[in-house]
């Protein structure tokens, strides 16, 4: 921008010149003066002729600066925008990587209690207890029954491991959808990239006993993950039925 200003300031300077050295020495044919007062009139003339033209370069000049500082703080308050998503979604891996391992830790600790035929109690844990738990649920559905299975959950989870379950997949979920909403700059893609993140990071025999539990219990992580529009496009580009039937 320099360099130009500077080309439009010597070629109108020269304009000037030129113009007055053609007037007076080719058209009016005039001789160099040897009066001082005349180099004089020539200096006021040059003054006269020259200020305008400055003074209008330098309002262009001025002009281009405030576009150009204009466009610099554009580009900055871009990056800044950037730079805070950017932490944003590092300190949300950070915090989905604990909760996660605290899902893992919840499967580990995950036991039912079934009565078997002879009327005794028997405890099972981790992914033996969520198989045994859906047998026992197919089985009432093949029998042609109807159970209450909000009634029938709760009978086999007397440690409240059910709940727990739930309760491990909301904390990451209401996690992901408060901190990457639309009011804190991110996209529904984004949301819904890390919401799938979460589906794939969580064992899936975890997984299914979530989304039955989800259904029948009206606690309010089941309220929350039931009511998820995200969560809900997300199973079904996975081809994940959401919400089993009972």
């Amino acid at each position: 921008m320099n360099l130009r200003f500077g080309l439009i300031c010597g070629a109108a300077i020269a304009v000037v010149a030129a113009s007055y050295v053609y007037a007076f020495a080719f058209y009016f044919k005039l001789p160099i003066s040897g009066d001082p007062s005349h180099w004089g009139a020539l200096g006021d003339y040059l003054g006269g002729t020259l200020n305008p033209l400055l003074s209008f370069a330098s309002i262009l000049l001025i002009i281009r600066t405030i576009h150009l500082q204009r466009e610099s703080n554009e580009v900055l308050r871009a990056e800044l925008e950037s730079a805070k998503r950017e932490s944003k979604l590092r300190a949300l891996d950070g915090k989905l990587q604990l909760l996660i391992a605290a899902q893992s830790e919840e499967l580990r600790n995950f036991k039912l209690r079934f009565q078997s035929a002879d009327g005794t109690i028997e405890v099972k844990d981790g992914v033996t207890a969520i198989l045994c738990l859906e047998e026992r649920i197919l089985d009432s559905l093949k029998k042609g029954k109807s159970p209450n299975v909000e009634l029938l959950l709760e009978h086999f989870d007397s440690e409240d491991s059910l709940l727990g379950a739930l309760r491990r997949f909301y904390i990451p979920l209401r996690t992901i959808l408060q901190d990457l909403s639309d009011s804190n700059g991110f996209s529904k893609e984004i949301r819904e990239q890390y919401v799938e993140t979460l589906i794939g990071l969580t064992d899936f025999s975890l997984l299914r006993v979530v989304m039955l539990s989800a259904r029948h219990f009206s606690s309010a992580p089941a309220v929350y993950i039931r009511s998820s529009s995200d969560l809900e496009n997300v199973l079904e580009s996975m081809n994940f039925s959401s919400w089993p039937t009972s």
